[in-house]
């Protein structure tokens, strides 16, 4: 029986052939004795460890930097947390602690992530020390809004407008339009700045509430009520054809905004408000520390915030058309009532505090909830 002493590591170049290949003993053979000579058989089995050393060794170095480059991209790609840096600015606070190391809200969701990596601090990457004007919290609100209002709306205008090809398509599709266009919004939103992705003044709401800072509301709120008209603005114009095709003026308006399907403002109310607290508990659930220790891997918070958008149209949305966003709600019903849509009607603004006033009411109440919980 024999076996294999073990290979030098030294580099290869300069040796001497016989250095290339390991020798190969008997293993009852003594170290003052000749051996029996080795066959062929026990040759070519000598030169297979140097051969997998040749071989493999430069890939082990290829195949770890590789593994730190994946680990690097995942780091930078993470939901970013708030640094303990005392020059940071203004950013919003996590939900459920006000400590750096809590959850923090992500598009409707909190995700919990680990500190932000080098150039980064809390919701605002900085380049080269500097904070772009194309790339900050604000424009990140901004624009993610806008493109969840263009596509949801572009949903509600799709199957409610004539001559579309999607009209009467129901609600599964509308429910399922929204969903996705909550997930396309807080993407865009992450990508250009603002890694919390509100899109939802209600969201900011429970934030503020949790956290006790109250100083981010009128950043974000700006931010989600302009981006909110553009995306009801660029819907309009998508859609330009279609409204003089569509006699019912009610039918228009919901294309823009809500209203309750038995009106009774006591009971739309609340139908806002516990919509409001499911968003918010659930998507603060997503990134609690009792269902993941580091937070919803990267990438997965969103799908998973769509996913909880969607179940709650499918199964509360049928009452007031679940605003649960009083940007979505009020942002393009001034645009109802600014644009000249052939054969709109009134913009029903008797109704129009409900959808304001539910979602930051319900906002507020998951906000102390998730401040007392320390999900």
């Amino acid at each position: 029986m024999v076996h294999i002493a073990p290979i030098r590591m030294r580099p290869q170049t300069g040796l001497k052939k016989s250095n290339q290949v390991p020798f190969i003993r008997n293993r009852n053979q003594n170290h003052g004795g000749q051996g029996p000579a080795h066959s062929g058989r026990c040759q070519c089995r000598s030169f297979a460890p140097e051969l997998l050393y040749r071989s493999v060794r430069p890939q082990q170095r290829h195949h770890c930097g590789h593994r730190a480059f994946v680990t690097g991209l995942r780091g930078t790609n993470r939901t970013l947390r708030h640094a303990n840096d005392s020059k940071s600015p203004a950013v919003p606070p996590p939900l459920g602690d006000g400590s750096p190391g809590s959850a923090q809200c992500s598009g409707s969701a909190i995700s919990s992530a680990r500190a932000p990596p080098n150039g980064t601090i809390g919701c605002v990457v900085r380049r080269n020390g500097k904070e772009g004007s194309m790339h900050s919290v604000w424009f990140g609100e901004f624009m993610g809004t806008l493109v969840l209002i263009l596509l949801g709306n572009g949903v509600n205008a799709n199957v409610t407008l004539r001559k579309s090809f999607a009209a009467d398509a129901g609600w599964m599709v509308v429910a399922t339009g929204w969903g996705i266009a909550v997930l396309c919004g807080v993407l865009v939103a992450q990508a250009f700045g603002s890694s919390g992705a509100h899109l939802n003044p209600a969201i900011t709401m429970a934030a503020a509430v949790s956290s006790g800072d109250y100083s981010i509301l009128l950043n974000f709120w700006s931010a989600q009520l302009l981006g909110a008209m553009a995306g009801a603005a660029l819907m309009s114009l998508h859609f330009a054809p279609h409204w003089s095709q569509t006699p019912d003026p009610a039918a228009k308006l919901g294309v823009f905004c809500t209203h309750g399907a038995v009106p009774s403002p006591v009971f739309n109310f609340v139908s806002e408000v516990i919509g409001t607290l499911v968003l918010v508990i659930v998507a603060g659930a997503i990134g609690s520390h009792g269902v993941s220790a580091t937070g919803p891997a990267a990438g997965v918070g969103p799908w998973l915030v769509a996913s909880l958008v969607w179940g709650i149209g499918l199964s509360l949305g049928g009452t007031t058309g679940y605003a649960i966003n009083p940007a979505r709600d009020f942002g393009p019903r001034l645009v109802h009532a600014l644009l000249p849509i052939p054969g709109k009607g009134a913009s029903n603004w008797g109704y129009a505090i409900i959808p304001i006033a539910g979602p930051l009411t319900g906002g507020a109440l998951a906000g102390l909830l998730l401040h007392y919980a320390k999900l």
